[in-house]
C-alpha cells in the first residue's frame, strides 16, 4: 500500500516553524474514521489504528521509546544495538507526566500539544492533560476520516532544538471530482 500525500502545510509551515529541515523524513502511520469515543469526556483519549501502530509507527521508534509507550515486545530485545540505529539514541527521552511516551500532537486548526502515547489493554492511545480542549478545537469531527504522520527531530543532524516525536493528525482531503 502506497502512503497518501502529506498535508501541504506540514512541510510548508510546520517543519520551518519547528526549525526543522523541509526534507525531514515524515512517516505515514495510518488513517481511521474518528469515533464519538475520541471526543468522549469520560474516555479522554484518541485511539490509533492498530495496523498503523504495528507496521508503521513501531519500526520508527527506538527501543526506549517503545518501552515508554508500552509497545515493546519480548522479541524486540533480540535486536542488536546496530539495528536500533544511532540517530534515535541522542535525544533525551521523556515520559509524559500523564504516562506513556511524550509526543507532540499537531492539528492545523488546534495547533500543538504535548500528550502521552501509550498502549493499554486493548489499544494504543494518545491522552493526557489538555486532550479534550485540543481535540474539540481540531479541524475534524466524528465520522471524518483522518490520516496520521510522525516525524522526529532525531532524523535531522542539524536540528537546533530537540523535540519529542511529533504526530500530525489531518482530516483526509475529499477526492476532487
Amino acid at each position: 500500500m502506497c502512503a497518501p500525500a502529506e498535508p501541504s502545510w506540514l512541510r510548508r509551515s510546520l517543519l520551518p516553524h519547528l526549525r526543522l529541515p523541509v526534507d525531514l523524513p515524515v512517516h505515514f502511520i495510518g488513517e481511521k474514521v474518528v469515533t464519538a469515543t475520541d471526543f468522549d469526556p469520560r474516555q479522554r483519549r484518541f485511539r490509533l489504528p492498530p495496523y498503523g501502530v504495528e507496521h508503521n509507527l513501531r519500526p520508527i521508534l527506538t527501543a526506549e521509546e517503545l518501552e515508554f509507550a508500552n509497545l515493546s515486545y519480548e522479541d524486540d530485545n533480540a535486536t542488536t544495538t546496530e539495528e536500533q540505529g544511532t540517530t534515535g539514541e541522542k535525544r533525551k527521552k521523556r515520559r509524559h507526566r500523564g504516562g506513556g511516551l511524550a509526543v507532540v500532537v499537531v492539528d492545523v486548526r488546534a495547533g500543538s500539544i504535548e500528550l502521552g502515547l501509550s498502549r493499554g489493554a486493548n489499544s494504543t492511545t494518545i491522552m493526557g492533560p489538555g486532550y479534550l480542549g485540543f481535540i474539540n478545537n481540531c479541524s475534524f469531527t466524528v465520522h471524518d476520516v483522518v490520516q496520521m504522520w510522525a516525524f522526529s527531530s532525531d532524523a535531522s543532524p542539524s536540528n537546533v532544538e530537540e523535540i519529542p516525536l511529533c504526530i500530525v493528525i489531518a482530516k483526509k482531503p475529499k477526492p476532487q471530482t
